[in-house]
C-alpha cells in the first residue's frame, strides 16, 4: 500500500472540497488504487479562523508556506490558492523542493510556465 501525504496551499472552496472527497472516499480510494492519501498540513492566512467544518487537527493548519513547499513529511501538494501570486512563487518553491504539485490554476501556471517548466525539470 503506498502512502502520499498530502500539503495544502489553501483550503477554501477548492481546496476544501478535495479534503472533503478524500475523507468520504479515503477508503474507496485506497482499495479501489492501492493508494491512500495522508491529509498532513494546510497552509491558510489565519490559523485561528481555521475550517472548523473540516474537523482537522490544531496541526494540521499553518501560516508559513515553508512548513508546506520544504516539509519532509509532504510528498504532493494541493494548490487551492488562486490568484497568479503568491501561487506561482510557492509552486516554484515547492518544485525545486522536488514536491509533486497538483493545481488547477491557470492564473498561475501560464504566466510562470517557463520558470515552474524549469524547476521541475531541474528538481527531477
Amino acid at each position: 500500500m503506498k502512502t502520499i501525504k498530502l500539503g495544502f496551499l489553501g483550503l477554501g472552496n477548492i481546496g476544501g472540497g478535495v479534503v472533503r472527497v478524500i475523507k468520504m472516499n479515503g477508503d474507496h480510494i485506497e482499495k479501489q488504487n492501492g493508494v491512500r492519501f495522508e491529509l498532513v498540513r494546510a497552509l491558510v492566512l489565519d490559523v485561528n479562523c481555521v475550517r472548523t467544518d473540516l474537523d482537522m487537527p490544531d496541526t494540521f493548519w499553518t501560516e508559513d508556506v515553508s512548513q508546506i513547499v520544504e516539509a519532509d513529511d509532504i510528498d504532493m501538494i494541493v494548490e487551492a490558492m488562486g490568484g497568479e501570486e503568491p501561487a506561482a512563487s510557492f509552486i516554484e518553491r515547492a518544485l525545486k523542493a522536488g514536491k509533486t504539485v497538483v493545481s488547477a490554476n491557470k492564473a498561475a501556471i501560464a504566466p510562470a510556465w517557463k520558470r515552474l517548466d524549469r524547476a521541475a525539470r531541474e528538481s527531477g
